[in-house]
């Protein structure tokens, strides 16, 4: 999903640079902090069908958050081994739908019919992006539509 949609893109991106406030808060009150665990807060996301159509009629909205172990480097240098979480539950809302793309609205309820008499079923969604950030102090990620990834960052 993260190669495929801007929109999961900057929702990682934030997550990255709420990280990176935090610690670089926490070592201007804190000389003595050098390593550390942190946990954001799970957000929500969402694709959309202008985005990434693929992923919008497959997962729609999510959550998602960020956890990362941290280490302080000398000369406002900071490691960051970063995970993005995700998480969503396949399922039909009764007051959900889509627009297809030649315009034929299909509503969850039609959907759900599926799962009720047992040919569809739902399930749980979970998956995380693992990746080392180093940074200096004050450097962020893009989150605004059209910012592309620093280059020299990257995932595994």
């Amino acid at each position: 999903m993260l190669m495929n949609s801007d929109g999961a893109r900057r929702h990682r991106n934030k997550e990255i640079n709420d990280a990176m406030d935090f610690v670089e808060q926490f070592t201007t009150l804190n000389s003595n902090f050098k390593t550390s665990s942190i946990v954001g807060t799970w957000t929500r996301g969402f694709n959309s069908d202008n985005d990434s159509g693929n992923w919008f009629f497959a997962v729609g909205g999510y959550s998602a958050v960020g956890s990362a172990n941290v280490k302080v480097l000398p000369d406002c240098m900071y490691l960051m081994e970063f995970a993005f979480n995700f998480s969503d539950r396949y399922n039909w809302d009764a007051h959900k739908g889509v627009t297809m793309p030649l315009g034929h609205r299909v509503k969850d309820t039609e959907l759900g019919r599926l799962h009720l008499v047992g040919l569809a079923q739902e399930y749980d969604m979970v998956g995380t992006y693992e990746m080392r950030v180093c940074w200096h102090k004050g450097y962020r990620y893009p989150t605004e539509p059209g910012q592309t990834d620093d280059p020299g960052r990257t995932g595994r």
